[in-house]
């Protein structure tokens, strides 16, 4: 293997990484921020970018790349467009595979992509959300005891509280709701955690795409910001 054929590999590798650390703070802070990065396919969607960005790029030069070849810049010409094409697709796949929504409902968190809102035939258009973070929204429990126990048998039928779009509120404006869902703190105390995580955070449910367990809840904002690991 010649030094010029190692140079052009660790050169293309070198733009693949700059162009890798873009691609995943896009996808670590605004496609999955927060808690969503390890409970929603953040983790999945950057692997896929490193396969094929410090992979299959880099690789491919190393294998065809001679600077006594006559097409040589036609040849490194398809390895970028192919790289670029790749990129561009899994770059789509994650970004659709996003969830556009978490909403609190019913006492636990639940996360809905674009696919999830499509499959129970609900229009997420009429939603406020952002074109790359999702937006979070809460359903407060009813008052009225006896409508709260009919909304609750009514989910056999009708399915899950969630799904009701037309009954979500702005999650900043009422969070405070949450507070009704704390877990008992026999409960609480079975997980170990530290005074100081106890004093400064709540533990909730919360069901994503890949999880299904509890996550801690900053008190003074309400959001989700770690996923525990215990058993449900």
């Amino acid at each position: 293997m010649t030094a010029s054929r190692l140079s052009a590999f660790f050169i293309h590798l070198a733009i693949s990484a700059g162009i890798f650390v873009i691609l995943s703070g896009i996808i670590y802070f605004y496609l999955y921020p927060g808690v969503l990065f390890t409970t929603d396919g953040g983790s999945q969607g950057i692997k896929i970018i490193a396969g094929v960005d410090l992979v299959i790029g880099p690789l491919l030069t190393l294998i065809i790349f001679n600077p006594k070849k006559d097409k040589l810049k036609q040849d490194l010409f398809v390895i970028c467009f192919l790289q670029t094409a790749l990129l561009i697709i899994g770059m789509h796949l994650v970004y659709n595979a996003r969830p556009i929504a978490v909403i609190f409902s019913d006492g636990k968190y639940h996360t809905m992509s674009k696919a999830s809102f499509d499959l129970h035939g609900l229009d997420y258009t009429v939603l406020d959300t952002h074109y790359f973070r999702p937006t979070y929204y809460i359903i407060p429990p009813l008052q009225d005891e006896d409508e709260a126990a009919k909304e609750t048998f009514n989910q056999l039928t009708e399915g899950p509280i969630y799904l009701k779009v037309d009954r979500y509120l702005p999650y900043q404006d009422n969070w405070h709701h949450i507070k009704n869902a704390m877990l008992p703190e026999a409960k609480i105390k079975s997980f170990g955690l530290p005074e100081k995580i106890l004093s400064d955070f709540w533990v909730l449910p919360f069901e994503g795409r890949y999880y299904q367990d509890y996550v801690l809840v900053n008190k003074s904002n309400g959001m989700p910001i770690r996923k525990l690991k215990t058993a449900l």
